[in-house]
């Protein structure tokens, strides 16, 4: 096949196609708007004249997959005497280029629709392996309501770092951005997130598209559907709280992704809740006590989903964190960074080695206080487990049996409830009395063996002196009610 690009005219016609108006002329190709003859609808219509037809046609192949909504439609592939071409939908003139270019200013509001939906886009692209070239501003079209059409980028591989894309998304976005409207501050924090630093890797796309539907619900103030409350397993992301602090909880999407170690013991899923059902239960102190069902993390929180709270804490508003904090805090407690977060983070993101464990994203997060760990339970809509929920979980058919204590990666196979003997013991929701002291004021209450401390297992109880105490071998984990 010739490198050379031929003369066509207008009215040349291609099997069903019929070319029209040359658009765009490049080394390789040509792009013309057209006609489908037998359907008469406007087509856009892509010649190739280069020396690699197989790789185009396998290119096309891609992007006839994509029927997404966002990326443009690719209809078939057409083969001339002495090119190939394809066929695509014809997408709405108006760009994010030209918006740029007229200097359009854009609010808040309109630019996490534009995030979420170019987010939601790429993040769906890459959930399915599909490779994609680089694309700007002048790719990013807008339909009726503002709806983003995207040209169709994909291709057969392989997927290239995509910070030119990054980069020319999110410098296009802040010059637009009308500020000292609400939510300008927000939605450049989220930008920056986005396009990276030197000292933080950008957030993957599926978070982008989390972070930025929740700043839109924010800004509308919307309110958020109840959860569900039949399963007896589901996702973490479904037990969102009303409060306004819990609009911020569609956050979680893995930032940064999860990494496991390659052993042989079987993983679960992070972010599963495991339901109690209604019973007679052991309490703490003897005896039996009657409960309701309640639901509880089938895991620890892991270091991936405590940084995604990290993430969500920053475009929080002041009086969003104050919701959060439980009663009590004190003045100087405005933090919610773990000890050593800064040390052992970035050990467990390229699941190295830290002071001679091995972590990842998915081992339980430690070094943080009661506050903390309250705050994380709040902002998901539950609350610490307390004594009884943690005694009726160790004792209900539920609980994982012949656990270990050792330190790694949290949960393991089925509907269960894992880690309550160890990896780490865990922050209790209310403070107690120790029986032995019985005259001793309430104290903080840490449950379970950990991995220095097997104790007595499950149901080890450790009386703290402080509620501020943090030690890399307490974390914590969440509950949640169930509505009657």
């Amino acid at each position: 096949m010739s490198q050379s690009i031929p003369h066509l005219e207008p009215g040349l016609q291609i099997g069903d196609y019929l070319l029209t108006q040359l658009i765009e002329t490049a080394v390789d190709r040509q792009v013309w708007l057209g006609e489908q003859i037998s359907v008469k609808r406007e087509v856009e219509i892509v010649c190739y004249f280069g020396p690699d037809p197989e790789r185009f046609l396998a290119d096309i192949r891609v992007k006839a997959m994509v029927e997404d909504g966002v990326f443009g439609l690719v209809y078939e592939a057409v083969q001339a005497e002495e090119f190939i071409a394809y066929a695509a939908e014809v997408l709405p003139e108006r760009s994010l280029a030209r918006l740029a270019a007229e200097h359009q200013p854009l609010t808040p509001l309109e630019v996490t629709q534009i995030i979420a939906q170019v987010a939601g886009a790429l993040s769906s692209l890459d959930k399915r392996g599909i490779a994609r070239e680089d694309f700007g501003p002048k790719e990013i079209r807008f339909g009726p309501h503002n709806n983003v059409r995207i040209a169709n980028v994909t291709n057969s591989g392989p997927q290239t770092n995509d910070m030119p894309t990054r980069r020319a998304f999110v410098d296009t976005l802040v010059e637009r951005i009308e500020f000292g409207q609400p939510g300008a501050t927000r939605m450049t924090t989220l930008l920056e997130y986005i396009k990276g630093t030197e000292t933080q890797s950008p957030i993957p796309w599926s978070q982008a598209k989390s972070l930025a539907l929740q700043v839109h619900e924010q800004l509308k103030a919307s309110p958020i559907a109840p959860p569900r409350s039949t399963p007896v397993l589901e996702s973490r992301q479904s037990l969102r709280g009303v409060t306004i602090a819990g609009l911020i909880f569609g956050l979680v999407a893995l930032i940064l992704g999860f990494f496991v170690f390659r052993d042989s013991s079987p993983k679960v899923e992070t972010g599963l809740v495991v339901t109690v059902p209604a019973g007679r239960y052991p309490r703490p102190n003897g005896g039996l006590v009657e409960l309701s069902p309640f639901r509880i993390d089938a895991t620890e929180v892991t270091i991936g989903e405590y940084a995604e709270f990290m993430v969500a804490w920053q475009m929080m508003t002041f009086s969003q964190r104050s919701d959060l904090w439980l009663p009590g805090r004190p003045d100087d407690k405005t933090s919610i960074r773990p000890h050593d977060w800064n040390s052992y983070y970035p050990k467990a993101r390229s699941r190295g080695t830290w002071e001679g464990r091995r972590i990842c994203l998915e081992c339980p997060v430690f070094g943080v206080d009661w506050w903390d760990a309250g705050a994380y339970a709040k902002w998901k809509g539950g609350h610490l487990p307390t004594e009884q929920d943690w005694w009726a979980a160790s004792s209900s058919l539920i609980a994982a049996t012949g656990q270990k204590s050792s330190w790694g990666p949290v949960g393991g196979p089925g509907e269960k409830i894992y880690g309550l003997k160890g990896n780490v013991t865990e922050w209790a929701g209310k403070f107690s009395k120790d029986p032995a002291f019985p005259i001793s004021s309430p104290k903080p209450v840490a449950l379970g063996g950990s991995f220095k401390k097997a104790s007595k297992g499950a149901l080890t109880r450790e009386w703290l002196e402080s509620p501020t105490l943090r030690r890399d071998d307490l974390g914590f984990r969440v509950a949640y009610a169930v509505e009657q």
